[in-house]
């Protein structure tokens, strides 16, 4: 089963990666305590991502699941010819 992204979905991921490779080049250049706030930036967007997947996958899995209980009747193909 495939979960489809939204906009927002996309944002955070790409804030996410962002924040983290700037984080790194900062680290590298002037220390972790300075690029600290990056990188929870970049924390707070991957848990926000994740908890929104999760949030998607558990109702996508209640519909297919609601839909399984209850499967639609199929119509014969005895239909009246006039």
């Amino acid at each position: 089963m495939q979960i489809r992204l939204d906009f927002f979905d996309v944002l955070l991921f790409c804030i996410m990666v962002a924040f983290f490779v700037i984080g790194i080049h900062q680290s590298i250049f002037f220390g972790v305590a300075v690029s600290y706030w990056l990188f929870m930036f970049s924390t707070l967007a991957f848990l926000l991502l994740n908890q929104r997947l999760k949030k998607k996958k558990t109702a996508a899995e209640k519909e297919d699941s609601s839909s399984e209980a209850s499967p639609k009747k199929k119509q014969s193909g005895s239909k009246k010819k006039s």
